[in-house]
């Protein structure tokens, strides 16, 4: 994200602390490992 954007990692970190994001816990970690998801969504 931080080398998308063109920015470094903390401040990356710092700006989602500031606005209470969460990406990790968008997507159920269970999800991932689900093969049937990531073909259906990946």
């Amino acid at each position: 994200m931080a080398e998308a954007a063109g920015i470094s990692a903390t401040s990356v970190r710092r700006i989602w602390k500031a606005h209470g994001l969460k990406p990790h816990l968008a997507i159920p970690r269970s999800l991932y490992t689900d093969i049937s998801f990531m073909d259906e969504h990946g």
